[in-house]
């Protein structure tokens, strides 16, 4: 299953396009990181700077392609 992740701009929201088609409400802590978990055991990180720029790291690698 192939899922993509794209920041809406100027906001903590996700457009998530592929197999799925929906929009992400961001819940964020003070420190402005969230974690967005795969079913294949992909572990993604997402952090917003002061501008809501957001930006990833794999945090965990799964079985599937990052």
């Amino acid at each position: 299953m192939a899922v993509g992740f794209q920041p809406i701009r100027g906001s903590t929201r996700l457009q998530v396009s592929g197999d799925i088609a929906t929009v992400l409400h961001v819940p964020l802590d003070d420190d402005y990181r969230f974690f967005v978990g795969m079913s294949d055991g992909t572990l993604l990180l997402g952090t917003y700077d002061q501008e809501l720029r957001c930006s990833w790291t794999v945090a965990r690698d799964g079985a599937g392609l990052v």
